[in-house]
Formats: structure tokens, C-alpha cells, sequence
């Protein structure tokens, strides 16, 4: 059974202390926007969505509300997003700044210049200087309103060995079929490498029949690419931006003060976005602690790689405002010091959870009624939690069991709560399907009657090696204490 990996790095948080200003009192008519998300729950994006609703309603004084669907892109994915605000189905939108060619909007494709933003802090401070307001006014060619836009990755060349080396050089790419997220300056840079794109979900067996040899994608993504590949750390193809836009005929629709509220909330939570950037050295850490590798092809490669890719920017230069744009980044990047690229690991053993005897731990369901935690950065990271995954997980947590129902209560600090069902598998561990909420749960648990409550435990059969399982029992495994329902009856 595949365990859900639970909140890992990209966990919902809650807004930060400060970041609201004083509530202001809602004199305009209310009204309810659409937005249009084309992650999931969970992803990078999440905590900012989040966030943006809240800064949303606390700036219109609670006269805009903000409806969220998530994965609104369906099989068109980033693309689809961006046609459903186009068109005016959605009224606002947030997907990744490389979709937006496929509705007309040329300007984004400068962020995605190739080798030119190779860096986090170069990143970051695209995302705040006059250049990224330009890009956004841009897309009002195509009735859309840029609100913010703000740096999630670096996107790098992954080998899917044994079907390729590691790719330290772009003649390696020559010939092999490249999974990537579709975009026309992707596109073209795979081409111009020798490569031909493919964009499927669902592609493990395609990896492991070495159909798919290697692929396009960030180092906080890698968890959910096919088995452990290698990535090149210091190729940094481009970044990934999110883009968060709105129909413009929507907006103009509205009070100037609801207008103020959006606008100014998408600022502040592109400010948060920057300021909680995970760097790409960390990204990488993270990698190679779960068993992953990166390699280096070092400065002579990299130059090569970029010579490459010299008619994809001449072609892209070809737009006067993408050319624009360019010149701009130039300029910033001359004056930006670069930011550390992630450090070349080999793989090494997975950490794996310490034995835990589990007599005395039963598979059926959980008594009925709430059973609450309070958890510290201190405890998880003593318990084998990583810094990252403890600082995003650390409060008051509250399970609530209902006959077959469960949820899980973040508290103060995680995010949202997250529900889903309980079902009893040969008597010997219950599995938990996660059906909605902003957060993962368990998938396979077993429990223990304690004095004052339960302790709960991953069910061996599924506990794996690596340091989401580490994580994952470190949160669990504690005591809960039973804060309502039918007293515990210990034997």
C-alpha cells in the first residue's frame, strides 16, 4: 500500500502573524469570485491561496469572498486555467507564468528565458522589481489582469537512470523523450537540445519500459516524479513563477475599493511568497536526505548548454516586449549576487523509522470522540522529524473520530482541517482515505488504549524508509489525549 506522505514540505500553513491590516468595514455590495487554481490541495501554491482569500475578505471589509476550485485546469492543467479566465468562466486564476502563452500572452514567455534566471535570489527579486509589474500590465492584451506573480523553482534537466546517465552535457538530451509541463518556450528549448517533449500523467511504467529516458522539473517536485532519478543541480533551465490574474471585465465590474482589496492582498501575498521562498540549496538537501541525488556538470557544461539554447533567445527576443523584458533581467542580474545552487549528493541508506513494539496495538476502529496533541518544532525534530517538515507541523493538533469518519484539526499553525474515511482491513490496521481538507492523511494506522487516551502508530506494512516516513511516524506516535467523547477504557 503507498502511504501518503503527510504535509511534507509543501504543508498548508496558516497566514502569519502581522500580515493583515485592520479590518475594514464592508460598505460596498458582497460578492462571491471564482478562482481557478490549477494545483491541487497540498502543492507549493496552497498556503498562498489560502491566504490570498483571507487577505481578500479582511481588506474588502468581508464584501469579496473568494470561492476556490482546485485542479480547475483538468486535463489542459496550467493551459486550462488560463483559458477558463480568459474566457470569463473563472474570474480569477492562478497558474504557473509558462501557461499563458497558449492564450495569446507573449510577455510571460521572458521568464522562462533560458539560463537567464538561474538563480533564487535573481527570482525573488524579479518578482519585486519594476519588470514584473510591466509583464503584468502585459496581459491586459488579452483581457486579463496581472495581480502578482512570485518564484516557486528552478527547473532542471532529471535522468531516469538506468535509461540515461546523469545529464551533465545538452548532447546527452539528443534523442531522448523529455517529460515536461507544456509551454512554447519548453517546447522550443527541448528541441533546440535534439529532445522531443511529452506531457502524460501517470507515466511510471513509460519510465521503467525507458520509453520516458528523462525529464524537466524542480527539485521541490521531486517526490512526485517515478522512483528516485538524478537531477543536475547547477542546469537551471528556468524558473517556474506563479502568475495570479483576473478576467479584466470581472474586475472592472467592481467597486474601486473591492478593485483595492485584490490587488493590494495579491501584493502582500506575493511578499510573503518571496519571503518564505525555499532556496534551491534546500530544496536540494531535501532531496538527497530522501534518497535522492544531484550531480553538477560543472561551468564548461553549463556554457554549453547555454550556447544551445542561443536560438530560443534570439527567437524570444524577437517580441520588442519580451525583448524588453530581457534587457531588464540583465541588468537586474548584474547586480544581484547569486544565491547558492544546490550541493551534488549520492544517494546514501533512507532513514527509516525506529522499531516500535507494537503489541498491544489493535486494528479496529478508534473509540469515538476527540483526542488532542500539542506538538513542538523541538519534539518532532527530536523525534527524527526534518527541520523543514517540524517547522511547518509544530501545535495543537486534534484527531476526531465518528464511527467511520475521521479529521484531523491543525489548530493554530498547518492549515486547514482535513477529513476522510476509516475502514477495518482483516482485523489487522485501519485504512484512511483522505477525501477532502487541505491536508494529507495517514493511510494505514493501528492504536493503542492509553490513561487519558490513545496512542497512535503507523501500521508496520506500510511503514517505508525515507525521511517522509520518519516524519510521518514523528508526528504520530505520541500519546493523545482524549479531550471528549466515551472514556478509554484501558485493560
Amino acid at each position: 500500500m503507498q502511504r501518503t506522505r503527510f504535509l511534507a514540505a509543501v504543508a498548508v500553513t496558516t497566514i502569519a502573524a502581522g500580515l493583515l491590516p485592520g479590518h475594514a468595514v464592508a460598505a460596498d455590495p458582497p460578492v462571491t469570485l471564482r478562482l481557478a487554481v490549477a494545483d491541487g490541495e497540498d502543492r507549493p501554491s496552497d498556503p498562498y491561496v489560502r491566504a490570498f482569500v483571507e487577505e481578500v475578505a479582511a481588506r474588502s471589509g468581508g464584501s469579496v469572498t473568494i470561492d476556490v476550485t482546485w485542479d480547475a485546469g483538468s486535463s489542459g492543467f496550467e493551459r486550462g486555467v488560463a483559458h477558463l479566465v480568459t474566457d470569463g468562466t473563472f474570474d480569477l486564476g492562478l497558474s504557473a507564468g509558462r501557461a499563458w502563452d497558449d492564450v495569446g500572452v507573449e510577455a510571460l514567455k521572458a521568464l522562462q528565458a533560458p539560463f537567464l534566471i538561474d538563480s533564487d535570489a535573481l527570482a525573488e527579486a524579479v518578482a519585486a522589481a519594476p519588470v514584473a509589474d510591466d509583464l503584468l500590465a502585459a496581459m491586459a492584451d488579452q483581457g486579463v489582469s496581472g495581480l502578482a506573480l512570485w518564484p516557486e523553482d528552478l527547473r532542471h534537466p532529471v535522468a531516469f537512470e538506468p535509461c540515461v546517465a546523469p545529464i551533465t552535457s545538452p548532447e546527452q538530451l539528443a534523442g531522448q523523450t523529455v517529460r515536461a509541463i507544456p509551454s512554447a518556450v519548453t517546447i522550443d528549448l527541448l528541441e533546440a537540445l535534439g529532445a522531443t517533449h511529452i506531457w502524460v500523467d501517470g507515466y511510471d511504467e513509460m519510465v521503467a519500459r525507458c520509453e520516458i529516458q528523462a525529464a524537466e522539473s524542480g527539485l521541490r517536485q521531486g517526490a512526485s516524479l517515478p522512483g528516485r532519478p538524478t537531477f543536475t543541480g547547477d542546469v537551471s533551465f528556468f524558473p517556474k513563477f506563479q502568475v495570479l490574474a483576473a478576467n479584466a471585465s470581472t474586475l472592472e465590474r467592481l467597486a474601486p475599493a473591492q478593485q483595492a482589496a485584490i490587488q493590494d492582498a495579491a501584493r502582500a501575498v506575493r511578499d510573503r511568497a518571496i519571503a518564505e521562498h525555499p532556496t534551491d540549496a534546500e530544496a536540494g538537501q531535501a532531496w538527497c536526505a530522501d534518497g535522492g541525488r544531484v550531480v553538477l556538470a560543472g561551468a564548461d557544461a553549463v556554457a554549453a548548454f547555454q550556447a544551445a539554447a542561443g536560438p530560443v533567445i534570439e527567437a524570444l527576443s524577437a517580441d520588442p516586449v519580451v525583448a524588453q523584458a530581457i534587457t531588464a533581467i540583465e541588468e537586474l542580474k548584474g547586480r544581484t549576487e547569486a544565491s547558492d545552487m544546490a550541493a551534488a549528493c549520492e544517494p546514501g541508506a533512507l532513514p527509516s523509522p525506529a522499531t516500535v513494539d507494537r503489541s498491544g496495538f489493535v486494528g479496529t476502529l478508534p473509540p469515538e470522540g476527540s483526542f488532542r496533541a500539542v506538538l513542538t518544532e523541538a519534539d518532532l525534530v527530536a523525534a527524527g522529524a526534518s527541520s523543514t517538515f517540524a517547522s511547518m507541523n509544530w501545535g495543537t493538533k486534534t484527531f476526531t473520530f465518528d464511527g467511520t469518519a475521521v479529521t484531523l484539526d491543525q489548530g493554530e499553525h498547518g492549515g486547514s482541517p482535513c477529513w476522510g474515511t476509516m475502514d477495518v482491513v482483516d482485523d489487522q490496521y485501519v485504512a484512511v482515505t483522505t477525501t477532502g481538507g487541505g491536508c494529507g492523511l495517514f493511510d494505514a494506522i493501528v492504536w493503542q488504549p492509553v490513561d487519558g487516551g490513545v496512542r497512535l502508530m503507523l501500521h508496520e506494512a506500510t511503514v517505508e524508509t525515507g525521511q517522509g516516513a520518519v516524519d510521518s511516524v514523528a508526528f504520530l506516535d505520541r500519546t493523545w489525549e482524549q479531550i471528549d467523547g466515551p472514556a478509554v477504557v484501558v485493560p
